[in-house]
């Protein structure tokens, strides 16, 4: 199979893609992929394809839909069929094509489509861009291929491979490397602004030795970090096979902790997916299935895990302190909190539904995050695991056991994963496994005991806005405006009649920054709130309950030994499988 992509000359972020192979049947279907790995949603790819049409020994050949993401092709038997078609690139996310006058980003899964039947043959991948810029991938060059300047030739096994490798050029790249474990490790940032190379590399270097000493080796033989950092608020990475794409911003502020530790936060999160996911991967996704929803319920694994390991590693390395790391758990608790979600659907159930509402604002306290109550949960059984073996068992020992066990394509289940969390250590799953991955609101229940294991309280206060803690009301400037981020059930502002997505214009006849900034009580005040078009008045009422705590994951026990341990529980554990 071959494929070529290159620039639209005269419309803006619009991609023309060939795709060509020899006919096999009379009849071939052409596919578009119905989602893309790590984003558990159906992708509507579609959407972004503009006239298509199919030739065979360069004659026009008949085609029709048959679906929405599948064309019927009239297919001369051994005959050299060509398709065409514009991509429209106009979103940039870290999952999407992309294309401006600066950048090029290539997600093949959502760019090309493919034969069915020919899922497994090589595949030839051409590239263009313009002269001049730099040009980054996991992919394996074309040997076979004498390269011009502005073009690449790429090689993959197969969809499985080629759908997994993103391609990203753009007109202004640095390049950096290291190595560890005797792996290449290369960091490529690209466009507007740049961080101090020389911490960034020390950092990245801790957080891969600390997860691959954890693993105890790399599943693949290199791997790149594509990082698009942007001039505006951007946050999203995705991981593949043999590399990640990271979109940040802004990047004039990674020169301040706050930016530089989420950069750092989502690096250390999409390297850890390459063993968790991409090398061991629940049994629903061996291989990826990519003509309709690959459901899985262990996305709590899957994503919840990762979070959790993700931070961890930056700890262990020593890119976050203590504080620093018990900060982030603290940011998972307060979000569960105000998430209402956890009191209405399981977690197990939450990792199918992102396929319902996808990765947006679903119906308020409709499911939970598999993302952050997936890192509570992981958080608990790490626990709980050192607690019950005096700190030599770790949630790490479990990963290393299941990755040893379960090699890239034979995919493990539910069972075998809850079967290594209770090998050797004593340890009952069976009421965690009810309250939690298959019941609800079962977290704040047992993670508090979890922790005090390791000398950790969760400590909650009323939050000092009074909106907050006296009405249940938590609000997001946008503007001058305040947009109602949550409104809590049976809270004082739900009785006044406020909801999520509401704007609020004026308060007592002001815009409501002034009230923000100042947190000033707003009792009893008119607010003029714009719901749907139309201006709604009320006034909020304190019941005298507290409604909104802010909650701390804080050191009670400074000499618990456990802590430490915990701390640097990289073990030296094989199955030695």
């Amino acid at each position: 199979m071959n494929y070529h992509i290159r620039r639209h000359t005269d419309q803006p972020h619009t991609l023309l893609v060939s795709y060509s192979f020899r006919a096999r049947n009379a009849k071939t279907f052409i596919q578009i992929p119905f989602w893309r790995p790590g984003r558990y949603e159906a992708g509507n790819f579609g959407r972004n394809y503009i006239g298509f049409e199919a030739f065979a020994d360069e004659s026009p050949i008949a085609f029709r839909k048959v679906q929405p993401l599948v064309w019927e092709l009239d297919t001369p038997i051994d005959t050299d069929v060509m398709v065409t078609y514009r991509c429209l690139a106009a979103e940039l996310t870290a999952g999407n094509t992309y294309l401006d006058d600066d950048v090029m980003l290539i997600n093949p899964v959502n760019a090309l489509v493919y034969a069915h039947g020919f899922e497994k043959e090589p595949c030839r991948f051409q590239v263009e861009f313009p002269e001049g810029w730099t040009v980054a991938s996991g992919f394996k060059k074309d040997q076979s291929k004498i390269e011009k300047a502005g073009q690449v030739h790429y090689v993959a096994s197969g969809i499985q491979e080629l759908f997994d490798t993103p391609v990203l050029a753009a007109a202004n790249m640095k390049t950096l490397k290291y190595e560890e474990n005797g792996i290449p490790f290369f960091v490529h940032l690209a466009c507007e602004g740049l961080p101090n190379f020389t911490q960034l590399i020390s950092d990245f270097e801790a957080f891969t030795r600390s997860q691959i000493k954890a693993f105890g080796g790399f599943p693949v033989d290199q791997y790149h970090f594509l990082i698009l950092l942007l001039p505006y608020k951007a946050y999203h990475g995705v991981e593949h096979e043999n590399s990640t794409v990271i979109i940040f911003g802004p990047s004039e502020e990674l020169a301040q902790w706050p930016a530089y530790k989420e950069l750092l936060g989502v690096s250390s999160h999409e390297l850890y997916h390459t063993w968790n996911v991409k090398a061991l991967r629940p049994a629903d996704w061996t291989p990826y299935d990519f003509t309709g929803p690959d459901y899985s319920r262990l996305g709590y694994v899957a994503e919840g895990v990762t979070t959790y390991m993700g931070d961890w590693m930056l700890w262990n390395s020593g890119a976050f302190d203590d504080a620093g790391f018990l900060a982030e758990l603290s940011t998972h608790m307060q979000r569960h909190i105000d998430n209402e979600g956890r009191l209405h659907q399981s977690l197990a159930d939450s990792s199918v539904d992102t396929w319902i509402d996808g990765y947006g604002k679903a119906a308020p306290g409709r499911r939970v995050s598999i993302y952050v109550e997936g890192a509570l949960l992981a958080l608990i059984c790490d626990c709980r695991l050192l607690g019950a073996t005096e700190g030599d068992f770790g949630l790490n020992d479990v990963m290393r056991r299941l990755y040893e066990k379960f090699p890239k394509g034979r995919g493990y289940t539910e069972e075998d994963y809850w079967g290594e969390m209770a090998h050797d250590n004593n340890c009952d799953w069976t009421e965690l496994r009810k309250k939690v991955v298959d019941g609800r609101g079962g977290i704040e229940d047992l993670l508090p005991a979890a922790l005090s294991t390791l000398g950790i309280i969760i400590d909650a206060q009323p939050s000092a806005l009074p909106w907050e803690a006296k009405h249940g009301l938590v609000l997001q400037m946008v503007g001058n405006s305040a947009l109602v981020a949550l409104a809590m059930s049976g809270s004082p502002a739900v009785n006044a009649g406020l909801w999520q997505g509401d704007i609020i214009v004026s308060i007592a006849g002001e815009v409501p920054q002034h009230y923000l900034e100042t947190k000033l009580d707003i009792e009893g005040l008119e607010l003029e709130v714009i719901r749907g078009g139309r201006q709604i008045h009320t006034k909020l009422k304190a019941d005298g309950k507290v409604w909104r705590k802010i909650y701390a994951v804080e050191r009670e026990d400074l000499e618990n030994q456990l802590f430490d341990l915990w701390r640097n529980s990289v073990h030296s554990y094989s199955t030695n499988i």
